[in-house]
């Protein structure tokens, strides 16, 4: 199994085209937007997931969240931030559903989620390393 990493450096580049996104509405919509903060978010949560050496057997963001939250507890109102967005679209449903309205203050507050996400991944995987090296 990988160690994650390459998920964790894929999540990045969502994230980042994600928020560059934001920036240029005339190019991303809201929709794209959040779909691209989902992906982020699941391949940081899978990256971690995989670096722990566990592989989600869920496919949704708030089963993997919790499969997550059992290897590394987090902070209640991030596991709640990211399951919401199961609630807002079904991003793994294969049916077609109407268009998801996402508001610019709930995309600004998905970015602020996944910027959090990014920053608990990350400190796990430089804490992870620092034990390696101690022993």
């Amino acid at each position: 199994m990988s160690d994650g990493a390459e998920f964790v450096s894929e999540g990045c580049q969502y994230l980042k085209t994600a928020r560059n996104g934001s920036k240029r509405k005339r190019i991303f919509n809201n929709e794209l937007i959040f779909n691209l903060i989902g992906l982020s978010v699941e391949k940081f949560l899978v990256g971690l997931c995989m670096h722990r050496g566990h592989m989600p057997m869920d496919h949704t963001l708030a089963g993997i969240v919790s499969e997550t939250n059992q290897i590394c507890p987090m902070e209640d109102s991030l596991v709640e931030a990211i399951r919401m967005m199961d609630r807002v679209q079904d991003l793994c449903s294969l049916d077609v559903n109407p268009q998801c309205i996402v508001s610019d203050l709930q995309i600004e507050n998905l970015l602020a989620m996944n910027e959090q996400v990014a920053s608990f991944v990350e400190h796990h995987f430089k804490t992870d390393a620092l034990v390696q090296e101690g022993e």
